[in-house]
């Protein structure tokens, strides 16, 4: 497997009520604070809609002796997002930073504990496709083929997981962190075996699956 971008997105999220500054947050000076910290080329440039945030991009943070590009970091009401060009574990310690910028404008600790959610992404090359991940692919392949009519072989372009979200908890019912999702990668060349993976968990844990199957492609 040849890795050529990973990236990754991470979500905090809490109730309003229960992280709001007791007196609020002027807005100068909570973009004022976050430009300094994260030195973004671009802030917010007005007030956001009512289901939008504060975004916002192309931002840094250093990491030891090293920097992480941070993509985008919005702030809504009840939490925030951020979008590194990074693994999930540089994320989460942009994340961490935020926090402790927003306690220092007055953001207080939720008592209703907050919830983290991951997703990593990323682009890279296997060797084949994936035609070898779907049982009776060869069976499959032709029956399509048949019925659909047009010469050339059908292959497996996307595959997809995720739990049924009426037995998650209540609180991730809407948001069902728990997709994971392999798929050609847009507008390359099929003999380029070139995809693209998302995956709601840690970067490292995602890596984990793609390299266990790469060798079920051959089976």
């Amino acid at each position: 497997m040849k890795v050529l971008t990973a990236d990754s997105k991470v979500w905090w999220l809490a109730k309003a009520d229960e992280i709001r500054a007791t007196h609020g947050i002027p807005v100068m000076q909570g973009v004022k604070r976050l430009m300094e910290a994260f030195e973004f080329a671009q802030a917010p440039t007005g007030l956001p809609g009512p289901n939008d945030g504060y975004k916002f991009q192309e931002g840094r943070f250093a990491i030891g002796t090293r920097s992480v590009a941070i993509k985008e970091l919005v702030v809504f009401g009840d939490g925030i997002s951020i979008e590194a060009y990074s693994g999930t574990e540089d994320n989460l310690l942009i994340m961490e930073r935020f926090l402790e910028v927003g306690t220092e404008l007055g953001l207080r600790k939720p008592i209703t504990p907050a919830v983290t959610i991951l997703q990593s992404m990323i682009v890279f090359e296997y060797p084949g496709p994936i035609n070898g991940l779907a049982g009776h692919y060869d069976d499959v392949s032709k029956l399509i083929g048949e019925k659909i009519g047009v010469a050339g072989q059908h292959q497996l372009r996307v595959i997809e997981f995720a739990i049924d979200p009426a037995t998650l908890p209540k609180r991730l019912t809407a948001l069902n962190p728990t997709t994971f999702r392999l798929e050609r990668r847009a507008n390359e060349d099929y003999d380029k075996n070139r995809f693209y993976s998302f995956a709601n968990t840690h970067t490292e844990n995602h890596f984990y699956i793609l390299e266990h199957l790469e060798p079920l492609l051959s089976k």
